[in-house]
């Protein structure tokens, strides 16, 4: 697995919140069809449900640990789906 470099807007030390995850997929895909895959589906209401517990959650709660949850998610759906595509 390789990383790729990462900017940032300030050094990572610099900012309030900052997570990096990653997971071995069962093909090889870029971040960008990574990014279409996981957030696929998603329809109208889900994506309202999320602006508003971004919203509020923004207002009451730090962002670190509901990211955290959201990204966990995601990157289980997506290891999901690759791994229908396997050849």
């Amino acid at each position: 697995m390789t990383r790729a470099s990462v900017h940032t807007l300030r050094p990572l030390p610099e900012l309030d919140y900052h997570d990096s995850r990653s997971v071995l997929l069962p093909v090889q895909i870029t971040a960008l069809q990574a990014w279409n895959l996981m957030t696929a589906g998603q329809g109208p209401l889900m994506r309202l449900a999320f602006r508003t517990r971004d919203g509020i959650s923004s207002l009451l709660l730090p962002v670190g640990p509901a990211h955290k949850l959201i990204v966990n998610s995601y990157l289980k759906r997506l290891k999901r789906k690759l791994q229908g595509m396997e050849p």
